[in-house]
């Protein structure tokens, strides 16, 4: 149990990477997340990534960070999850005591916990009939509570997606920057890159002497110069020069 248990966080782990960096806007793969999240806590699991997938290409949001998501319901989790969504349903609806319900679900917890990749079709058909023994009364408040803590992550998870995934992207650009700028200050410091000259010699007129700012030079108009006339025009020119002289 605790080798699955450690293989399942190393992979809820990996899946919330995988989604943070995720290519799209934030705002798309929150949505897809919370997409997930919902269909994750319902009763789906076994084929929650086909549903996952479907509605994320409708609703046009993040299909991976969705596929993703619905693994918050694993072969570990998946147990004390059902169970925790069966007493918020008995809560919402509840029933009159001496039932075996809690026997049943716990029964339904045992057989989803040992649903297995290697032998899916046996396993899930034995969660299926566990499934099917609960009753109608403990069916309908399993689905009631699944329901409603599906609402309730999905609507906890989209903010929480959004604001962490801008929050990692500023801090890698942030992080790519930094690395930048010591790269640079390595290769000037080994004369690999030097600034031009011409901003070398304009830097310190702009500081100006003793770290007082000097107020930029006005800018000077243009200066005409005459050029040499040619031809008949030309030869009257130089004559007239030629004579004030």
């Amino acid at each position: 149990m605790g080798s699955r248990f450690r293989r399942a966080r190393f992979v809820v782990r990996k899946a919330i990477r995988r989604i943070a960096y995720a290519k799209g806007s934030p705002a798309s793969i929150a949505g897809g997340a919370a997409l997930g999240i919902f269909i994750g806590l319902t009763p789906t699991m076994g084929f929650q990534m086909i549903p996952a997938a479907f509605f994320a290409a409708v609703l046009r949001v993040n299909v991976v960070a969705a596929v993703l998501a619905v693994w918050i319901t694993n072969p570990v989790t998946a147990a004390p999850i059902y169970y925790f969504e069966y007493f918020v349903g008995k809560l919402l609806l509840p029933f009159e005591p001496g039932s075996t319900a809690v026997e049943d679900i716990k029964r339904l917890a045992e057989r989803i916990s040992e649903v297995s990749v290697s032998d899916l079709w046996r396993t899930m058909a034995a969660a299926a009939a566990a499934f099917a023994e609960l009753g109608w009364d403990v069916i309908v408040r399993l689905l009631l509570g699944s329901f409603t803590c599906a609402a309730v992550g999905a609507a906890l998870t989209y903010p929480a997606t959004y604001l962490t995934v801008r929050y990692v992207r500023r801090r890698r650009e942030a992080r790519t920057m930094r690395r930048a700028d010591v790269r640079l200050e390595r290769l000037d410091a080994a004369g690999l890159v030097r600034a031009p000259e011409g901003e070398r010699a304009a830097a310190p007129s702009e500081a100006g002497v003793g770290g007082i700012e000097r107020a930029p030079e006005p800018a000077q108009p243009p200066r005409v110069v005459p050029l040499p006339l040619g031809g008949a025009e030309g030869a009257d020119e130089r004559r007239r020069n030629e004579s004030g002289a």
